[in-house]
């Protein structure tokens, strides 16, 4: 990974270190990358996920009624479209 590094300790079952150490030595990589790895991916899944959640079908835009108007000043402009 680029960019700025911090460093941050965690604990965790020796069970599973042994398997990051195992699966980084059969990759040939440093064990710290595949940690790495798997933290950039678990994050990229999570926001993914979420986005997921966000996001409707055009089909279910036919059961909302009125208008929403979102950023700036909301409310003056859902308000200027209805006193059109």
């Amino acid at each position: 990974m680029r960019g700025e590094r911090i460093t941050v300790s965690y604990t965790i079952p020796k069970k599973l270190a042994t398997g990051l150490k195992t699966y980084a030595a059969e990759r040939g990589v440093p064990a710290s990358r595949v940690v790495e790895e798997i933290l950039a991916e678990g994050l990229k899944r999570k926001l993914k996920e979420e986005m997921d959640r966000k996001l409707i079908r055009a089909s279910e835009l036919e059961k909302l009624i009125g208008i929403v108007s979102c950023g700036g000043d909301a409310l003056e402009d859902s308000e200027a479209v209805w006193d059109e």
